[in-house]
């Protein structure tokens, strides 16, 4: 048994808790292996915010709100207004 997940493994991990519970073992090799890599905390970090921005936009578009109009389509889809 490896003590320590690599990069790789953790990045899947990460990824798979965001939909489903990880075992007891995997969070624990995951918590260890966060507390001494700051590339996994930053990729932690990023996957975080990605499934709160695509869980944001489904209930967005559930509740029947609009979609935020993209930057510049208010002005022709010129960013500057030009």
């Amino acid at each position: 048994m490896k003590l320590m997940h690599s990069c790789a493994e953790v990045s899947r991990l990460l990824s798979k808790a965001l939909d489903e519970p990880l075992g007891l073992l995997d969070r624990g090799l995951l918590q260890v292996h966060l507390s001494m890599c700051g590339s996994c905390r930053d990729v932690d970090e990023q996957l975080r915010e990605l499934h709160g921005m695509t869980q944001d936009l489904f209930a967005t578009e559930e509740a029947g709100e609009p979609e935020p109009a993209a930057p510049g389509a208010a002005n022709g889809g010129s960013p500057r207004g030009s």
